[in-house]
């Protein structure tokens, strides 16, 4: 009788303990994940933009693989245009600056960010850029052109 009462015990506390540590170790992950999230932009801050990597129209996980986008090299489309967005509403950040020797990108591509630059110009904010080539259907010309010329 005491053998099974110890052997219950034994595999009632085996059980409690992985639970503890099940738990323990979801907080554990949640805390860690949790701090990505938090920017901390201060004011008159200036967006830098790097257009190092070809620019892809999404960069995203799909339902079918959820790993497709950790091992693609380029930038997502969607990301550029929504932090340009944000920027332009934010008070904190002054203007952007871009930093690109050559532009992989589609033309329907650099359309949309000319357009997306054109109306953060439009709010008073500067934009600066930096390459050292241009090719001719550079996002940056029409924007460079209005700036100087």
């Amino acid at each position: 009788m005491k053998f099974l009462r110890n052997l219950l015990a034994a595999i009632l506390g085996t059980l409690i303990a992985f639970g503890i540590v099940f738990v323990m170790f979801f907080v554990l992950i949640t805390l860690l994940g949790s701090g990505e999230d938090a920017v901390n932009v201060k004011r008159n801050s200036v967006l830098e933009i790097q257009l190092q990597r070809p620019i892809a129209d999404y960069t995203g996980s799909s339902e079918i693989n959820p790993f497709s986008g950790l091992f693609e090299e380029s930038q997502g489309l969607d990301e550029i245009l929504q932090a340009i967005t944000v920027a332009k509403d934010d008070d904190r950040i002054k203007g952007i600056s871009i930093n690109n020797n050559f532009l992989l990108a589609g033309l329907a591509q650099t359309q949309t960010l000319r357009k997306v630059l054109n109306d953060f110009k439009e709010t008073g904010k500067f934009i600066y850029a930096y390459g050292d080539f241009y090719s001719r259907r550079i996002i940056i010309w029409p924007v460079w052109q209005t700036l100087f010329f």
